[in-house]
């Protein structure tokens, strides 16, 4: 995917559902983009409802941006692990 995105450079912002973002993916995209992970799937009402080990795992490998439908929770969420 990261191959055929080279073709529009420069890239500066990829939007994917949690289900295809991993650390080993979301480092090769900071090494050449803006990491975006979008949270309009199933795992935003996790987040929203508390479960936050999946976007436990985004934060630790290194996402820079994060869209998600419950900004209020997820600004909270960030500045509780020194991210704000």
């Amino acid at each position: 995917m990261l191959t055929r995105m080279a073709a529009y450079s420069p890239v500066y912002m990829i939007q994917t559902s949690t289900q295809y973002a991993g650390a080993s993916w979301i480092s090769s995209i900071n090494a050449r983009a803006l990491s975006v992970t979008n949270l309009l799937d199933d795992e935003g009402q996790a987040f929203y409802n508390g479960n936050t080990t999946v976007m436990d795992g985004f934060v630790s490998a290194g996402v820079r941006m994060i869209q998600c439908d419950y900004p209020a929770e997820m600004d909270e969420y960030l500045r509780g692990r020194g991210k704000r």
